[in-house]
């Protein structure tokens, strides 16, 4: 067999320089990315990015973050990568003129999903606030908008008053008169003959 003879780099020496000169790997390693991070990606689809927020991964967001609402909506929600309680779950939603368009509780479902029912009567740009956690004093805070077009605006309710009351129909509506005039009238021809036909008959008796 052949004898293979190695020729030392010019640079280098045989006598183990080679392995003193190492590189630190720490300092040249390229980051790989989280598998959590590229299942989320999936999740969230196109226009919800996942979002990080405090300790939380914000996975998607109902409605997508600056988006326009065309079409009425009944509740707003954030899904998250961990856990978070209801006790320490909320979201607010502010309207353009400033008041909150919430109502209810906050809902939280398969541990990581939490919403709540708004009810959107002006267009225009709205504010959503939420909080997550699972520690009173480790929560987690974000903050969202969506724009919401003529078309998704819901009329709102008359508060304070009463309900409407049908209107039934009186002796003194027209339509009601006239019925009556007529059973009347129908009622004159059935018993006018028949008093005639008895007359002559009470005075025999």
């Amino acid at each position: 067999m052949a004898a293979i003879h190695l020729t030392p780099h010019p640079g280098l020496s045989t006598s183990g320089d080679l392995l003193l000169q190492q590189v630190d790997r720490r300092r040249y390693t390229v980051p790989r990315p989280h598998p959590l991070a590229l299942v989320t990606g999936l999740v969230a689809g196109p226009g919800g990015a996942p979002a990080l927020a405090g300790d939380y991964l914000v996975l998607q967001t109902v409605p997508e973050t600056r988006s326009t609402v065309t079409e009425p909506i009944k509740v707003v929600r954030v899904s998250v990568n961990d856990p978070t309680y209801p006790e320490f779950s909320d979201i607010v939603v502010t309207g353009p003129d400033g008041r909150p368009c919430q109502e209810g509780p906050v809902r939280v479902w398969l541990d990581i999903n939490f919403e709540r029912t708004v009810r959107i009567t002006e267009p225009g740009v709205h504010r959503v606030s939420w909080t997550a956690g699972r520690v009173k004093d480790d929560l987690s805070y974000g903050e969202f908008q969506f724009t919401v077009a003529e078309s998704a605006v819901i009329a709102p309710s008359v508060s304070g008053g009463s309900a409407p009351v049908a209107q039934t129909a009186g002796i003194g509506d027209p339509i009601q008169g006239r019925s009556t005039r007529r059973w009347l009238f129908l009622g004159l021809l059935i018993f006018l003959p028949l008093i005639v036909l008895t007359l002559p008959l009470r005075r025999r008796l």
